[in-house]
């Protein structure tokens, strides 16, 4: 927030070495919060020109947000697409509310609703089902705050969707198993009460401070780049508990083979998306991965495998192997 409010970074720039966006960046790395913010001072950059008539408000019809949300990288990729193809459901529901294109396309005339079309089983179709009823209800309503849609607590089919915008906008934790938008309530209140109950143990038993902060915030992405000390213990416990992890890469100096050779160990993190274990001096994969059926992403370049567990093919989504 300091970097955007003093120094001149936005939601497209400046990029990284990858010449990636910070709103690219924090769609891969899956950071809610990170998106809000971008998001947000792309709309007060809007609201703060409509005031002053200044350029960028004419950049396009819906001012510098619609620009922003929308920011291509080199591949000609919007940050919706990109969440979309990493079928982050949250990203995806963030970015639609704040004005992001279905159907920008990228260089090779992919856009967001043609990767829907062609993997149903998408989280993010449920998503955008969702958010395509919201709008048709308020397109049905009237569409402005003079209508006489108004619902039994008295807004308006825009005042709701502001108001739901503005909740969105606001959330800090989304329960990371929340389910599809076609699925029973009592489905949602029992991955939520699996997610505090894991929540309760890890918080009990974690000792790490990255991984404290992980259970405190429940993150669903962790990095762990520290040097270790006593190789019988290289990890945590509490790791094992984090069950709501969407991506987990290991980084230990030295490396430590036996890092992945505990129990339950990797096989308890079954909302795994994106695994990276490179260069940890690992002679085998643990054979679990039957475990793991949303795992889209394996790297474990730098090892000493001489094969891959048979388990892996069992990983449906499974999209990249290094």
């Amino acid at each position: 927030r300091t970097c955007l409010s003093d120094y001149g970074f936005s939601a497209d720039r400046p990029r990284n070495p990858a010449n990636l966006p910070p709103i690219h960046v924090a769609v891969l790395a899956r950071a809610p919060r990170s998106l809000r913010a971008l998001l947000t001072h792309a709309e007060d950059l809007t609201n703060a020109n409509a005031r002053t008539g200044g350029p960028a408000w004419r950049l396009t019809p819906e001012g510098i947000a619609y620009f922003l949300v929308n920011a291509k990288d080199d591949a000609g990729q919007t940050p919706l697409l990109r969440a979309a193809r990493a079928d982050w459901g949250e990203g995806v529901e963030i970015l639609l509310h704040a004005g992001a294109s279905p159907t920008e396309k990228d260089e090779r005339n992919v856009s967001f609703e043609s990767v829907l079309k062609a993997d149903p089983k998408l989280v993010a179709n449920a998503v955008y089902a969702k958010y395509l009823k919201e709008e048709a209800e308020a397109a049905a309503a009237g569409g402005n705050d003079n209508d006489v849609g108004v619902d039994e607590n008295g807004e308006t089919s825009t005042q709701r969707s502001r108001r739901k915008k503005k909740e969105l906008m606001a959330r800090t934790v989304v329960a990371p198993n929340a389910p599809a938008a076609d699925e029973p309530a009592s489905a949602s209140a029992a991955a939520s009460d699996d997610i505090e109950a894991a929540q309760a143990s890890s918080r009990a038993l974690a000792s790490w401070d990255e991984i404290k902060i992980t259970v405190d915030e429940l993150r669903r992405d962790l990095t762990l780049d520290r040097e270790i000390t006593d190789p019988s213990a290289p990890v945590d416990p509490a790791l094992w508990t984090c069950v709501w992890l969407q991506r987990l890469k290991i980084a230990l100096t030295p490396p430590v083979p036996s890092v992945l050779d505990v129990k339950p160990g990797l096989s308890a993190l079954v909302n795994l998306t994106e695994l990276v274990v490179s260069d940890c001096g690992l002679l085998a994969l643990p054979d679990v991965f039957d475990a793991l059926p949303k795992l889209r992403v394996l790297e474990a370049a730098g090892n000493e495998l001489t094969e891959l567990p048979t388990t892996l093919r069992k990983c449906k989504k499974l999209e990249v192997v290094t």
